[in-house]
């Protein structure tokens, strides 16, 4: 996620208690006090200018696992087809030949498969294949090119869970911030084993991703048929301060320096 500028500080004309930089590399004029804020307010500047950077992901994945997050989908309100869909805070949308089916289809997509109960939170109290709705990405190549399912978030998000079927190394969740790409995790990360597209219970995994960066859009495709996945779970990032209250919160705090310091005398 790319860091905005939050501090622009520009000095012309210097009275004589101004505060600059001294040789030491400290900061000359200035009592304890006024020296800590204008140090944080430059800390907070440099990390305003701060580019973007590449997310990294912390994968967990196993044969019968639960997911992490806080919020849980089933994606059962979305319509078979590649009409998409909004629900709360998630949309989702699809590049043909992704879409929303059910059952299986020979050659083009599989149901995953629950293990240990563990579609139980999202209401599927059973073990097998999954007999409600779910995601395939379809093909991305071919006559097919650009084929993708995509979840988009209206708040930024920092986890993801969710039931993959038949993983295979071709399958690819692309993490996004807006347009810009975050980075990539591939069914070979998210594999116990090397990926193989087993279509029976050893080959679905409950995939948990951390992200150390925020993102709001993830987008599965696959170059072969097919990524097929169902039961999502997702967490909010932690708030981050607007650059207008960071702004007003140094104000105050130059404030109440230069008021101290006017006691004092």
């Amino acid at each position: 996620m790319a860091w905005k500028s939050l501090v622009h500080v520009s000095i012309r004309r210097p009275p004589p208690a101004a505060v600059f930089p001294d040789r030491s590399g400290g900061l000359a004029g200035t009592d304890d006090m006024t020296r800590t804020v204008l140090s944080a307010l430059l800390l907070a500047t440099v990390l305003g200018s701060s580019a973007a950077h590449a997310a990294s992901f912390t994968v967990t994945a196993s044969v019968g696992g639960a997911p992490a997050g806080v919020t849980l989908d089933n994606l059962n309100w979305l319509a078979t087809g590649g009409a998409g869909g909004t629900n709360g805070g998630l949309t989702v949308s699809f590049v043909p030949d992704a879409g929303v089916v059910t059952g299986a289809r020979s050659g083009r997509y599989a149901a995953p498969v629950f293990s240990n109960l563990n579609g139980a939170a999202f209401g599927d109290t059973y073990n097998g294949a999954n007999q409600s709705r779910y995601l395939t990405s379809g093909r991305d190549g071919g006559s097919t090119a650009g084929a993708e399912a995509a979840l988009t978030f209206a708040s930024y998000q920092t986890y993801l869970g969710l039931l993959w079927g038949s993983v295979d190394s071709y399958n690819t969740l692309s993490f996004y911030d807006g347009n810009t790409l975050l980075g990539r995790v591939t069914g070979s990360q998210a594999s116990l084993v090397a990926p193989n597209g087993d279509q029976g219970p050893g080959g679905t995994y409950y995939v948990n991703i951390v992200s150390d960066t925020a993102f709001n859009k993830v987008v599965a495709t696959s170059s072969s048929y097919a990524f097929e996945f169902d039961n999502i779970a997702y967490d909010q990032a932690p708030a981050v301060p607007e650059a207008t209250t960071l702004v007003l919160l140094g104000a105050g705090l130059l404030g109440l320096a230069h008021r101290t310091r006017r006691g004092r005398r």
